[in-house]
């Protein structure tokens, strides 16, 4: 199937359009289903509706599955972040990181797994196929047996829940929501643009203009990894100006260079800083009083996700007047955004209130288990 740019962008519109309408549907379901079931069915939804892009014959069947891949990939992601939300809260520590680290983590190794699968020339249905057959026995294998949160409180009978409100109730949330935009619409750019800047700036081929997007995605994945210890260390306020600040000015860095190396180390130090933020910014989400996990995420997340799919096509709009150097440091002042708002990170309404669950503890320290 062949498709024009224009086409093309009307069927990645499809995947846009899912995840924005599932995100807030993927909220008023968690809490009302069990945000353990719905994560478990979406799993193996997202997992089955791998293969359908490449099954797809026509530009409409195109279109449909990817908005059905959208669907269920933006109801996942709020189902899978208020989860790890309610672990969180088991552990009393920042752990949100270290699960943010994983996806990029997957998302590097799908990366990888994609390229060797063109260099053996294997076709796109094969391809499709066996990611499909094997994230479906992952979720089987590990995701199926696992022991979820909720579970684990009704057993210990500690579990007590906020009554689910509306999430615009809470003034909290757009803050937390305009923080996950600010970031979402530069790694948006960045996805986008990153390698356009580097070949029409600094005239290098597409293959090393390849590279600025690599340094930024492995620096973002190094950077979550330590993003844990970092929060606990400095706090995540503190964490999250630091991040936006280093992130700004790494842009800068690269819109000012005149040398190919430099730029490619301001997008490091760009993805260094974004990395530990919308982490962060969830794990606020997630814990605000008087509303439930889900429906906090999917508003936190709702003007996250507007900030990622707006960014790359307004970036161009604005490079037309005055240039994509301009429209970048636009990027980065918005950036920093986050500075002013990150008191939002350390609101007494996110005081970790949930007893350390017995059923985690040794057995001779487990009086009211069940």
């Amino acid at each position: 199937m062949n498709l024009s740019h224009t086409g093309l962008g009307t069927a990645l519109f499809g995947l846009a359009l899912g995840a924005l309408i599932a995100l807030p549907l993927a909220g008023w379901l968690a809490p009302r289903v069990g945000g353990h079931r719905l994560t478990l069915v979406l799993g193996f939804g997202f997992c089955a509706c791998l293969v359908l892009p490449a099954l797809a014959g026509t530009p409409l069947a195109l279109w449909m599955a990817l908005f059905l891949f959208g669907v269920m990939h933006g109801a996942l992601d709020v189902s899978m972040n208020a989860q790890a939300s309610e672990v969180e809260k088991l552990y009393r520590r920042p752990i949100m990181s270290s699960f943010h680290a994983l996806w990029s983590l997957g998302g590097f190794i799908g990366a990888v797994f994609g390229v060797w699968m063109a260099s053996l020339q294997v076709g796109v249905v094969t391809h499709f196929s066996l990611v499909t057959l094997a994230t479906l026995l992952a979720v089987a294998a590990w995701v199926l047996p696992c022991r979820w949160p909720e579970r684990q409180s009704r057993c210990s009978g500690t579990e007590k829940r906020d009554e689910p409100r509306r999430p615009g109730t809470k003034p909290v949330l757009i803050g937390l929501g305009v923080i996950a935009f600010s970031i979402m619409i530069g790694e948006g750019a960045i996805a986008d643009w990153s390698a356009v800047f580097l070949r029409d700036q600094l005239r290098v081929s597409d293959g090393m203009a390849a590279a600025g997007y690599a340094c930024f995605a492995i620096a973002m994945m190094m950077a979550r990894i330590a993003g844990d210890q970092l929060a606990l260390r400095l706090g995540p306020d503190r964490l999250v100006r630091i991040g936006s600040c280093v992130a700004a000015v790494g842009l800068g860095a690269t819109i000012l260079s005149a040398h190919y190396v430099p730029a490619l180390i301001g997008f490091a130090l760009v993805g260094a800083g974004y990395a530990t933020i919308i982490p962060q910014v969830f794990s606020a989400a997630g814990k605000v009083k008087g509303i439930a996990a889900g429906p906090a995420l999917a508003t936190t997340a709702t003007f996250g996700y507007f900030g990622f799919l707006i960014g790359p096509p307004l970036i161009g709009l604005i490079a037309e007047k005055i240039g994509l150097g301009g429209a970048l440091a636009l990027v980065a002042a918005i950036n920093l955004l986050p500075v002013p708002l990150a008191f939002l990170l350390r609101s007494p309404q996110r005081e970790l209130q949930v007893p350390v669950i017995p059923s985690l503890s040794p057995p001779e320290h487990n009086p009211g288990g069940v």
